[in-house]
């Protein structure tokens, strides 16, 4: 096969080369039905919008796992952007009242806290409320038993609410 000249796509176009199918101006490399600069341009589209798209899709797992804008933002409205965080619990709760640091913002308004013992808990927003004073209910005789009891509790479930 005639090698061609890129500087004069005529001359190479008269000895059989075949012509870029984007642009139909430049002759295509070899073997390749693209010219040079052709080429470049698709793969930099083409490397843009996977780059995009890998993005999308981690902003979409950050949203469903630990990062969910609404919740954060009713967080943010009702508690305040204090992390630390008082768990009240109501009846029928596996627990008792706890404090711990909020460590993720779950969707359907649950919120991930990580407790004084280093446990993760998934709560709903409406039972937190900020903690102000970094009280911890080990602190007090009734708040020692609860945490002893809650210990016994978390060694039996796995302690995961679901959407309602």
């Amino acid at each position: 096969m005639a090698k061609t000249n890129i500087e004069n796509p005529a001359d190479s176009t008269a000895a059989g080369a075949k012509l870029c199918t984007h642009c139909n101006t430049r002759p295509a490399r070899t073997g390749q039905s693209y010219c040079r600069d052709c080429h470049k341009n698709s793969m930099r589209q083409y490397r843009a919008n996977r780059n995009l798209e890998f993005s999308r899709l981690n902003n979409a797992l950050d949203q469903l796992t630990r990062n969910n804008t609404q919740t954060r933002r009713k967080f943010a409205e009702t508690v305040g952007t204090d992390r630390w965080v008082i768990v009240t619990s109501e009846a029928g709760d596996q627990f008792h009242d706890f404090s711990g640091y909020v460590m993720g913002f779950l969707p359907c308004d649950q919120i991930s806290i990580l407790d004084e013992h280093g446990r993760m808990v998934n709560v709903p927003l409406k039972q937190v409320v900020a903690d102000v004073n970094r009280w911890y209910p080990e602190d007090d005789a009734t708040g020692a038993e609860a945490a002893a009891e809650r210990i016994k509790l978390f060694r039996g479930s796995a302690n995961q609410v679901s959407c309602r």
